[in-house]
């Protein structure tokens, strides 16, 4: 038994991708925050990952005058041997 945990910066680049019918409209680089634990019970690790990113998802506002971000939440079960 044991466990972990984690927490740093990540960094991301969108290849390709439209939002809806419009080109370009999304932030292609992504700079945020991620961080998380997890527990291992042998042979198994169960883990729990969040990722906050620190810049905007579009480029320009939503109907209510706000920018969208997304935000991630993994949940892991890994199998090791």
């Amino acid at each position: 038994m044991g466990g972990d945990a984690f927490f740093g910066g990540y960094y991301s680049y969108r290849l390709n991708g439209k939002l809806a019918v419009t080109k370009n409209a999304f932030n292609r680089e992504e700079f945020g925050l991620i961080f998380g634990f997890g527990f291992y019970i042998k042979p198994f690790k169960i883990g729990n990952t969040l990722r906050t990113p620190l810049t905007d998802f579009a480029k320009s506002t939503n109907a209510n005058n706000g920018y969208i971000r997304k935000r991630e939440h993994y949940i892991t079960i890994s199998y090791t041997f």
